[in-house]
């Protein structure tokens, strides 16, 4: 059905039953059997799960997260995908970490960002993703580890703080402005 959908409907039509045409085609995810098929669905989950995001559905964001992730883990798809758009898994597991701490499930949440962070090809991709540990670690007032995870993201770009005597070496750099 989510196939003859796909194939039919105006562009307009298809815009304003989405995700009526993604939950369609998501009922047919175990037929699912070459990598153009999968790339596509892939990426229509990853576009719901962000509209949904942007009407504050976190909850339903998470679902379509949680069917990408199952595309992933179709055969060598996840190594597919990792050499074909690299990006775009990125901002994917950045996104679902976002969504999972905001539904509260921090573990699968840092367990994302670790995965972002290892498959980074920059110390930027991975600056990003532990800031996305920073802020929610801010917000439940896990400062220690807030500040470990910022300390990881200047580390990556090269930035190292000191352990000790931060004032001077603050007002030592300052000096050299």
């Amino acid at each position: 059905i989510g196939k003859l959908l796909l194939a039919e409907l105006s562009q307009k039509q298809l815009d304003e039953r989405f995700l009526e045409v993604v939950n369609a085609l998501n009922t047919g995810i175990h037929l699912l059997d070459n990598t153009e098929e999968c790339e596509e669905l892939f990426g229509l989950n990853v576009k719901a799960a962000r509209k949904a995001y942007a009407a504050i559905a976190y909850s339903a964001a998470l679902q379509y997260y949680h069917k990408a992730g199952e595309i992933l883990e179709k055969g060598d798809f996840s190594n597919h995908m990792w050499k074909q758009d690299h990006e775009l898994l990125i901002n994917f597991l950045n996104e679902q970490a976002v969504c999972e701490f905001l539904e509260g499930d921090q573990e699968i949440a840092e367990q994302c960002v670790q995965l972002a962070v290892n498959n980074a090809k920059n110390a930027v991709e991975k600056a990003e993703s532990y800031n996305i540990l920073i802020i929610h670690y801010t917000l439940q007032a896990r400062y220690q580890e807030a500040i470990a995870s910022g300390k990881h993201a200047l580390e990556e770009l090269g930035i190292i703080l000191p352990e000790k005597d931060y004032e001077r070496s603050r007002d030592k750099e300052i000096a050299k402005v």
